[in-house]
């Protein structure tokens, strides 16, 4: 499995929240619930916090399209894991992949975040089913199975990457993006956020009003997030957002997610047919300065793969 020495600090570092709340529930039954919980006050504010997927990811889905139309047949069944409200899902359908796809089973643990895109999909020309769970609740397979921000939320992603592999159909490609790029050369991605720190500083003050806007919002659903724990009495104090980050996003800290460890996991019943890195100055186009979004489009045409977040889309034979 991919994830045994990575999964044990990551619950190291959850028995140290628990340890300090005098929580005696296991690291996972914690993690479980608290992602629940996360992800309902988060739902109301998610798609306001990540306008700049939508203005950044349109891109990126049109890359994992070209990857994936060639082999992708008619009449094609979609899986969305951890949906989510619906965003990544009307990106893909908005690439010429859309035009492949007939039905779609759409999955998320958030029952707000579900209804959330149950609405957005009365403007997708798919037929869609929605359900509460996660992918080892699901029997069927699929021809395309999306994967978007959801990875760095999944502790064993070993077993994750075994499911995805199982409910893929004969012919079908797995795409994900998203995820925190582990294998990146850390000197290169740490002079690029210098970079944008300089160009912040000279002339683009807007930007970190965006973002200190986007910070608000996520205060609020914290805080919301705190006040539920406490009620549940599962914390004696208030989480800093550090602790519920380590909780929730746990794959999204200096380590990342490994490319080279998801190829090892997948090779024996995948192939490989695209990979990319971008927001290489660690934040996704739009929301970086003029001047460094040229340079950011130029990196992605030219396959840097030094980027903080990466994507990729597999075959199964």
């Amino acid at each position: 499995m991919m994830t045994t020495p990575a999964l044990s600090a990551q619950y190291q570092r959850i028995q140290g929240v628990l340890d300090r709340n005098g929580n005696r529930c296991s690291p996972e039954e914690f993690r479980q619930i608290v992602n629940v919980v996360f992800h309902r006050y988060e739902s109301a504010q998610y798609d306001a916090i990540h306008r700049c997927m939508w203005q950044s990811l349109p891109v990126i889905f049109d890359l994992l399209s070209r990857a994936t139309l060639p082999t992708l047949k008619p009449d094609a069944r979609l899986l969305d894991v951890g949906c989510g409200t619906g965003l990544s899902t009307t990106l893909l359908l908005n690439t010429p992949v859309g035009s492949r796809i007939s039905r779609g089973v759409f999955i998320d643990t958030s029952e707000e975040m579900i209804r959330i895109a149950k609405r957005r999909s009365r403007r997708w020309a798919v037929s869609s089913r929605f359900t509460v769970g996660t992918i080892a609740d699901l029997t069927d397979t699929f021809d395309v199975i999306l994967v978007s921000s959801v990875m760095h939320h999944i502790p064993d992603l070993g077993m994750f990457l075994k499911d995805v592999t199982d409910h893929l159909a004969p012919g079908g490609v797995f795409l994900h993006l998203q995820d925190p790029h582990g294998d990146g050369n850390r000197t290169v991605v740490e002079a690029r956020k210098q970079t944008l720190v300089q160009h912040t500083q000279r002339s683009e003050l807007s930007l970190w009003d965006r973002i200190k806007r986007r910070l608000r919002a996520q205060d609020r659903y914290i805080h919301e997030t705190n006040r539920e724990l406490l009620r549940l009495q599962l914390i004696s104090q208030p989480l800093s957002d550090d602790e519920i980050w380590s909780v929730t996003d746990i794959h999204d800290d200096d380590k990342g997610i490994s490319l080279n460890e998801m190829s090892r996991a997948l090779e024996a019943r995948l192939t490989q047919t695209q990979t990319a890195s971008y927001a290489f100055f660690g934040r996704l186009s739009s929301d970086l300065p003029a001047a460094l979004r040229p340079v950011e489009t130029s990196l992605l045409a030219a396959g840097d793969m030094d980027g903080t977040i990466m994507c990729g889309v597999w075959r199964k034979s």
